[in-house]
């Protein structure tokens, strides 16, 4: 163990793994022990610097700055990463590149892809989309999902290594060795050895950066590498302690909830957290509240409810509406269209409809005419009811039974 004379600096790094967008924050930080031996951590920047400066990204972009597209495209031929992150989002929004595509092979979502297909899940419309799409991926591209993760994490972390080290204004360069630090958010309630697979990957993807960027004087191994809690506040909660002088300060939360002061310290509650891919509830009950503490009464559960979920049942929808008797052309290129327009038109859901706006109506050159389902000619117009807001229903209906259920078993629940 090091003396408390030694003083040892930390480059660390926490990555939230989204589903459809990666966020990440760093710091760089002096670590030293005192006489008992108990580390003390002293962070070197005011402020945990976020993320911003994604290749290609730029301050109008809708999905933010900070959040960086996990979409990728890849060459069909040779298997290669061909585009990632913003490069991706931009070229597959371009409706100038669609006669392209034919060379491509895109992959979305690449987290739910790691899950194992065999899983004893309910089949939904969403588990029937990562089935097939992690079948097509392997036979087109000859390569797992977990080949694929590691191509996209290779990408986003050498970047974020790369800026931390310009950012410290060769800082990193001028230590004599220092210690790198990996976190990965991912979900908790997925089996054991998928967060071990993930962390062999960020250790790897660790390694390459630091040969990339010619940091030769660093100390990192797969003991450097955590994965924890896949929310961003999960991200930040241990990022904060992990740089914080006094550990035993209090993390601030900023509830959104004003009815959180009315929880009292034994009392239960249910954290519900719902992504674009993945779902998950845990039991938690106040310990303390000042500074807040909580402790985790049942493992977390992972849920079929998301956004994935809710696109899932759209494109099914979709399908059963247009066939390929409606349309003229690439008929799974329209799909995909639709669909991919669908993920930032179902944000509005739920929110009043304006006068004027019972449809959502999308140019499809190649559609027929049809009055009875009341397409015209080279224009889809759908019900919003129906087709967008009812995409929600049975996702819905499944949380209503999830709830219903831990209610059930946690009569003693106060707080959703």
């Amino acid at each position: 163990m090091p003396t408390s004379t030694e003083s040892k600096p930390a480059l660390v790094v926490a990555i939230d793994l989204g589903t459809s967008a990666t966020t990440a924050l760093y710091t760089v930080a002096v670590d030293s022990w005192d006489k008992h031996g108990k580390l003390q951590r002293k962070r070197l920047f005011r402020k945990e610097p976020e993320m911003v400066a994604w290749p290609g990204s730029r301050p109008n972009d809708s999905i933010g700055r900070p959040c960086l597209p996990t979409d990728l495209v890849y060459d069909r031929a040779t298997g290669q990463l061909r585009l990632w992150g913003f490069s991706a989002q931009k070229y597959l929004d371009d409706p100038f590149e669609q006669t392209k595509r034919g060379e491509d092979f895109i992959v979305h979502n690449i987290k739910l892809l790691l899950n194992d297909p065999n899983a004893k899940w309910e089949q939904t419309p969403a588990s029937e989309r990562y089935s097939s799409a992690r079948h097509n991926l392997i036979s087109v591209l000859r390569k797992g999902p977990y080949e694929v993760f590691e191509d996209y994490l290779i990408e986003v972390v050498e970047h974020i290594i790369g800026y931390a080290k310009g950012s410290t204004r060769g800082r990193l360069n001028s230590f004599k060795s220092f210690k790198i630090e990996l976190s990965l958010a991912f979900p908790s309630g997925w089996p054991v050895y998928i967060h071990q697979r993930v962390a062999e990957i960020g250790c790897r993807a660790v390694q390459k950066a630091v040969m990339t960027h010619g940091l030769e004087n660093t100390v990192f191994g797969i003991e450097d590498v955590y994965t924890v809690s896949e929310t961003l506040c999960g991200v930040k909660e241990w990022l904060s302690k992990a740089v914080e002088e006094d550990l035993s300060m209090a993390v601030d939360l900023d509830p959104q909830t004003p009815n959180l002061d009315e929880l009292q310290e034994g009392d239960c509650f249910v954290g519900i957290d719902l992504g674009a891919g993945t779902g998950c509830e845990t039991v938690l009950k106040i310990v303390k509240k000042n500074p807040l503490q909580v402790d985790r009464l049942a493992p977390t559960k992972s849920l079929q409810v998301s956004g994935e979920a809710v696109e899932a049942e759209f494109q099914k929808r979709l399908r059963l509406l247009v066939t390929t008797n409606d349309y003229e052309g690439d008929y799974e290129q329209f799909i995909y269209y639709v669909c991919r327009r669908f993920r930032e038109e179902k944000k509005d859901c739920g929110l009043p409809l304006r006068p004027g706006s019972l449809t959502w109506n999308i140019p499809a050159p190649g559609l027929h005419a049809d009055a009875e389902k009341g397409f015209d000619e080279g224009f889809l117009m759908l019900d919003r009811k129906i087709m967008l807001e009812g995409s929600f229903d049975p996702v819905l209906e499944m949380l209503d039974f999830e709830i219903e259920q831990l209610l059930i078993k946690h009569p003693d629940i106060k707080l959703l």
